[in-house]
């Protein structure tokens, strides 16, 4: 099994520059949103976590609960998130 990436916020550029973004879906913060859209040849979305295979990435510091339970979710499972989210009221 390959081992899960994740980035948030701007940090889905340094994936692209590895070239790991190739066909994937993914989010990053706005602000490398042009530079993602013009050379990572993926598809960049809206949505506030993105799972694509093993890769996980988040918009940034607002979704950065969200980020943390789709990783927990991941490395873990559903029932862990949903407890963690639960004793940290998410």
């Amino acid at each position: 099994m390959q081992k899960p990436v994740a980035a948030i916020c701007a940090a889905p550029l340094v994936l692209m520059d590895a070239g790991l973004l190739r066909g994937r879906r993914f989010t990053a913060h706005a602000s490398a949103r042009q530079e993602l859209e013009a050379a990572a040849n993926g598809v960049v979305l809206d949505d506030r976590v993105v799972i694509d295979g093993g890769f996980i990435t988040s918009r940034g510091a607002g979704t950065a609960v969200d980020f943390g339970l789709a990783i927990i979710r991941t490395l873990a499972d559903e029932m862990t998130a949903d407890r963690i989210a639960g004793e940290i009221m998410a």
